[in-house]
């Protein structure tokens, strides 16, 4: 599978579909995926989704379609959210923090792409017209139309992204901070916003896997949501 992603016919599309579906919810699997090197292949697809050459993709777009390349960089982002989010740090630091690793390398290059990648998908969902006083939702239908027609603008991928930041962040590591405060601040960003994004994803999880299920993972978002937040900052209940 790894060698259909690495590959550059239009097969690698299907394989990196077949991929992110394998190592969700499957700890196993992504441990599995770092044993097998997997890391350098999707990461360098990561890059040449969000720093490639730019002619390069254009030429690809117009070949495969401009569905086909966000699709390829979604399937990208949720595998390595996957990653971070299947991985028991507690059992498995060394390859939590192989992954970790990935995002320091090169002089943080790829944290820069990752915060670039936050702006650019926060642009396409904040399109989206929200309710305000005047036209407030009538309903928690007209919630949930919203919410879909912000998945349908690239608000999964911005959810990825934001659960990303939120690992690296919860490192402690002074240096990974620093950079993603500073990459956030450079396009005035707070990091409340991407709390604000994983308090959305909490509150749209659904059962279908079970009361329990639904309850750790929104449990697993919370306590990502609790450790977002700058040095000086005071959490809620902590006053």
């Amino acid at each position: 599978m790894l060698m259909c992603v690495k590959s550059k016919l239009f097969v690698r599309g299907s394989a990196l579909k077949i991929l992110d579906f394998a190592l969700t919810e499957n700890e196993l699997g992504c441990l599995k995926f770092i044993d097998a090197f997997g890391l350098k292949t999707i990461f360098s697809t990561f890059v040449g989704c969000f720093g490639g050459d730019e002619k390069k993709i254009k030429k690809i777009r117009k070949k495969y379609g401009n569905d086909y390349v966000d699709a390829e960089c979604e399937r990208t982002l949720s595998v390595i959210a996957s990653l971070f989010q299947n991985i028991d740090i507690s059992k498995n630091t060394d390859k939590y923090n192989r992954v970790v690793s990935k995002f320091v390398e090169d002089s943080f290059v790829k944290l820069d792409l990752l915060v670039e990648s936050y702006v650019s998908y926060g642009k396409r969902v904040s399109k989206i017209e929200l309710p305000n006083d005047e036209n407030p939702p009538q309903d928690s239908e007209d919630e949930q139309d919203i919410y879909l027609e912000k998945l349908d603008h690239g608000l999964s991928s911005l959810e990825n992204v934001a659960i990303i930041i939120a690992h690296l962040w919860a490192t402690l590591d002074d240096a990974i901070q620093k950079r993603i405060f500073v990459d956030l601040e450079n396009n005035e960003i707070d990091v409340s916003r991407a709390r604000d994004v994983l308090r959305d994803r909490a509150k749209n999880i659904g059962d279908g896997g079970g009361e329990q299920v639904q309850k750790d993972k929104v449990d697993q978002l919370l306590t990502l949501v609790y450790s977002l937040y700058m040095p000086d900052e005071v959490r809620p209940g902590d006053e």
